[in-house]
């Protein structure tokens, strides 16, 4: 008992840690005239449209991750805006923009950095990668992530999954009873195959038909144990006595 538990603790210190990220954009907006107008005073060109790419990455973990990284395509010029998504502090991070490296110093337990990156017309933005400590954010982390980030989801998930398994075990079990009933049936027939059929059929035994009934009797002569089963006796003396009698008629007379 005290070896399965240990066992599933096991399993759970395997699950990989619930840090993860999501990508929103690149999406344009565009400039108020007032704003255009104000930024024309000193900008070299005007600008009409200004382009955002937001990136939120989320510990849902209870220790800190250091050295975060955030590796990506492309350029841009403008600073972007990072901030905690609980704590009113500015986090501490790096841009490397030699080897497109956006460097985040340490991610406190239970909180998430915003970061929303600003685009010039001529510039994009594309985020490869996410490493932590050195290891790679991987999909298996993302959806860990995914189930606290969206409980009520995960739990939806979580019983649709339940349906589809019970559905699948129904289906599994319903043709495992077929096929044995199928077997079985096949194993009754190959028995019964060199024996005919027939009928169940009622006979109004009066004094006038006792001889009709001696003659269809002897006719059905080889189902005389099925025709006294079905009318609970033993011998003809005990059925020729019976005021109603069910006989056996042969499907193939």
């Amino acid at each position: 008992m005290i070896g399965n538990g240990l066992g599933i603790i096991g399993i759970f210190k395997e699950l990989p840690e619930a840090v993860g990220y999501s990508v929103y954009g690149p999406v344009a907006f565009s400039l108020p005239k007032e704003l255009k107008e104000v930024i024309g005073l000193s900008a070299s060109k005007e600008i009409d449209t200004i382009t955002s790419v937001y990136i939120q990455l989320d510990n849902f973990t209870n220790r800190e991750i250091t050295e975060i990284s955030i590796l990506y395509d492309g350029k841009f010029h403008y600073t972007p805006n990072v901030s905690f998504g609980r704590r009113d502090v500015r986090p501490i991070y790096e841009h490397n923009a030699e080897d497109k490296a956006f460097l985040i110093t340490k991610l406190p337990p239970k909180e998430s950095i915003h970061i929303e990156f600003f685009l010039d017309e001529d510039e994009f933005l594309a985020i490869d990668e996410v490493m932590t400590e050195g290891r790679l954010v991987t999909k298996w982390m993302q959806k860990v992530a995914d189930m606290y980030r969206y409980p009520k989801l995960a739990i939806m998930s979580f019983f649709l999954f339940c349906f589809i398994l019970l559905a699948f075990a129904g289906l599994g079990w319903s043709l495992y009873t077929t096929s044995s009933y199928n077997d079985n049936y096949r194993i009754v027939n190959e028995a019964m195959s060199d024996w005919d059929a027939c009928v169940p059929t009622p006979f109004i035994n009066t004094i006038e038909s006792e001889k009709l009934l001696k003659r269809k009797f002897q006719q059905q002569s080889k189902y005389r144990y099925y025709i006294y089963k079905l009318n609970n006796v033993s011998s003809f003396e005990e059925l020729k006595i019976k005021d109603m009698v069910i006989l056996c008629e042969p499907k193939n007379p």
